[in-house]
């Protein structure tokens, strides 16, 4: 069976040959009950050959070895390719399955190179069985495949993967595929068997570790793609099969356990990249010229949303694999055209029967929605462990705080907001109407013409393309979208608080930061005057804060300087350029309306320097100050050319700031402390956010007085620079008040909560009582 020991048995005729080994299937399986008979005659039965590819297997590998010697198929060869491996590995073969046939591959070629090298060592085989060197087969695995595959007239098929430890745990049953690619799984991993899939049956692909295949099929696909590895090898082989009018089956009659150590072999972080690279190299190479044209536009649009979702979540290694996907099948387009020509020379099934065999809809955001269902349900699950009874959890005081806050946040938006919500929000100050479509906005940001004045010639607000797509995603309802856009600010900047404190690791201290930032009036004031300006910085100004504080590393949000029992010290260290591409997008977004949160990026970076540098704890400021600027000019950068013509333009800080040279009525020091710019903010409530924020200076220690100085810092920052400009000490006249005190609050906010975390933690150092 082997070619260098003149052993062959014949090859298959063709594709749909089966007549000289019907007999054995017949005596083989009895008629009664369907299943293989040991007492038949099996002369006749086809040839096999088992490939097992050994790349330093671990201390399953005799088990491995075993479940292959004790296989009752009757006409079975078993070669071993050895990719590189431990030189006892031939010694360990030898011990278990001396009959086996070991090749040495001379250097590591990989899986797939590794199994396309079957056709020049074996010759006259039916069928081959690929092999991982991580699965035990039960003892008539092979006999069952085979058998199956004759009666099902299958080119290629599969047992049912269990865990290797709990054979009653499944680990896949085939796999279905949608149209770009993506695995669309057919069972839970780890879902208990029982039975329920246990049906013969077609899917699209069968996953690698134990693939049954005819041999003539196997050098008709030219075997596996060189260029591809993983899990999205195996679907590329089985959709070039459907392509040739092979059919794929999965035969749950026999288990296979399996350990998976594939990818534990492989590093980390190439497995994102390798399933994208695989998956948009199978698009592109087994669909014709229309579905092409159909499919992989609609590729692409999803993967800029996840690109665009993974930089802004701080993903960077995920963004990096779904854009680098498109890249490197870019750089392989020759050998892309001609695996493409190949298999059309050999195709017999038309693109819609292939696309009949795959899933619907997205396999990816599918898998996205149930991960976000699954985590949630795992929080519901681990909270009613944590709390058996009711009266347990009523005596969770922390959780009551929460729930209660909740409620009381979305009760309080929508009672001060239903007038808004019904009867429209007023165009006053900056809350005009968007336009009558999307479509105009998105033509007035592409005319390059300024209709202002007598018009000019000139780059648009970047803007108008974000409102015009907006509108889109609202299905034209522009209106609509004005509303939630102006009154979605407050819900927003009340989540930023939340989230802005929730790395203090005291549930109390989120409450605080969120009670703090929702009293304080700046959204209510900027409301009052039409400040959209205000309102966005606003919604922006907590995340900003917890952007500069992830940047930095510094305890509690990063490892660095926390106590070694205290949570923050096992968090993940972020890199520089997960920090700064979240931020950078954010801020890109933001800025496309209020321009000025560029300037108040770099003016909290400033605050939070000085800060660290009077409480004399400069760890992780030069990546804050990196983070900061490097995404501050990344935004410039995606605003070009808008950012150049203001750059140009006769008044550059004007248009940045958005005000004209007009001096407005001055604010006392007091209104700017208590933060009454408009109706709301009078005494003596007014003064109660300073005290609020003034704990943690008085009683906190650690990182916890370290962030209050800079918090503080960052407020009396926004103090004096507003109360300067109010009464013209400054060259320079600045944006609306809520502007510039929307990072004040936040900054308020943290310093409540930072306070509150002080009682809890600190207090009891000082031995009061």
């Amino acid at each position: 069976m082997f070619r260098d020991e003149g052993l062959t048995t014949g090859g298959m005729s063709g594709l749909g040959d089966w007549r000289r080994y019907s007999q054995w299937i017949v005596d083989a399986v009895t008629p009664s009950v369907g299943i293989a008979d040991p007492t038949a005659e099996v002369s006749e039965a086809p040839p096999l050959v088992a490939v097992l590819v050994a790349q330093d297997p671990g201390e399953w590998f005799e088990q491995t070895l075993e479940s292959l010697r004790a296989q009752t198929y009757p006409n079975m060869a078993v070669l071993v390719l050895d990719l590189v491996s431990d030189p006892g590995l031939t010694a360990r073969i030898a011990q278990v399955l001396p009959e086996a046939r070991v090749h040495h591959v001379s250097e590591d070629i990989g899986y797939n190179s590794a199994l396309n090298l079957i056709s020049e060592l074996v010759q006259g085989a039916a069928f081959y069985a690929l092999l991982h060197d991580d699965v035990a087969l039960e003892p008539d695995s092979l006999r069952s495949l085979v058998e199956e595959a004759f009666r099902s007239n299958a080119g290629i098929i599969g047992p049912k993967l269990v865990e290797w430890d709990e054979p009653r745990r499944l680990l896949q049953v085939g796999l279905g595929v949608d149209k770009s690619g993506a695995i669309a799984p057919l069972n839970e991993r780890g879902e208990l068997d029982q039975e329920q899939h246990d049906a013969i049956r077609d899917v699209f692909a069968i996953p690698g570790g134990c693939t049954v295949i005819r041999s003539d099929l196997f050098d008709a696909l030219g075997g596996y793609d060189p260029d591809l590895s993983g899990p999205g090898s195996d679907v590329d082989l089985c959709w070039r099969a459907h392509v040739l009018g092979a059919r794929v089956l999965v035969a749950p009659v026999t288990a296979v356990r399996h350990i998976d150590s594939h990818d534990d072999r492989e590093p980390l972080v190439d497995r994102p990249a390798r399933s994208a690279q695989a998956r948009l190299r199978s698009t592109l190479v087994c669909y014709g010229l229309w579905h092409r044209i159909r499919v992989v536009p609609q590729a692409l649009l999803f993967a800029v949303v996840e690109t665009l979702y993974c930089l802004v979540t701080g993903r960077i290694g995920q963004a990096r694999a779904v854009f680098g996907a498109w890249t490197w099948n870019l750089r392989r387009h020759g050998t892309i055209r001609e695996r493409r020509k190949v298999l059309a020379s050999h195709r017999t099934v038309s693109d819609h029967e292939v696309r009949d065999l795959q899933a619907r809809g997205s396999a990816r955001f599918s898998a996205f929605v149930r991960t976000q269902t699954n985590r949630r349900e795992q929080s519901v699950r681990t909270v009613s462990r944590s709390s058996r009874d009711l009266a347990g959890s009523l005596r969770d005081s922390g959780r009551q705080l929460t729930v209660t806050f909740a409620i009381a946040l979305v009760c309080l938006v929508l009672m001060s907001s239903r007038d808004l919500i019904t009867g429209g929000i007023p165009e006053i100050g900056e809350f005009a109407r968007f336009g009558s479509s999307p479509g105009d906005l998105l033509s007035t940001w592409w005319s390059g013409w300024r209709r202002s004045g007598l018009g000019s010639s000139g780059a648009q607000p970047t803007g108008q393309l974000v409102l015009g797509v907006l509108g889109y995603l609202f299905f034209g309802a522009t209106g609509l979208l004005r509303t939630v856009l102006i009154i979605g600010t407050v819900p927003l900047g009340a989540l930023g608080a939340w989230r802005m404190a929730k790395p203090i690791g005291s549930r109390r201290a989120s409450v605080a930061s969120l009670a703090v930032y929702l009293a304080i009036p700046v959204p209510y004031n900027a409301l009052a005057s039409g400040s959209w300006s205000g309102l966005l910085t606003y919604a922006i100004a907590p995340w900003l804060i917890l952007g500069l504080g992830r940047a930095s590393g510094a305890a509690p949000f990063g490892p660095l300087g926390a106590e070694p029992d205290e949570l923050a010290a096992t968090l993940p260290r972020r890199s520089a350029l997960q920090s700064l591409f979240g931020l950078a997008l954010t801020l890109a977004l933001v800025s496309s309306i209020v321009p000025f949160v560029l300037v108040i990026t770099v003016g909290l970076a400033a605050a939070l320097t000085l800060g660290s540098i009077l409480c004399f704890r400069v760890v992780g400021l030069a990546r804050m100050l990196v983070a900061s600027l490097g995404s501050v000019g990344l935004a410039l950068a995606l605003h070009l050319p808008w950012a150049l013509d203001i750059a140009k333009g006769p008044s550059p800080w004007e248009s940045i700031a958005g005000v004209s040279s007009t001096v407005n009525t001055a604010l006392t020091l007091g209104e700017i402390l208590r933060f009454e710019t408009g109706p709301w903010g009078a005494p003596p409530l007014g003064w109660a956010f300073l005290l609020a924020g003034a704990l943690p200076v008085l009683i906190g220690r650690s990182w916890r007085l370290e962030w209050a100085v800079r918090a503080w810092m960052v407020a009396v920052g926004g103090w004096g620079v507003l109360w300067a400009a109010q009464n013209g000490h400054l060259p320079i006249h600045l944006p609306a008040p809520e502007v510039v005190l929307a990072p004040v609050a936040a900054a308020l906010g943290l310093a409540a909560a930072l306070g509150l975390a002080s009682f809890e933690t600190d207090l009891r150092a000082y031995r009061f009582g």
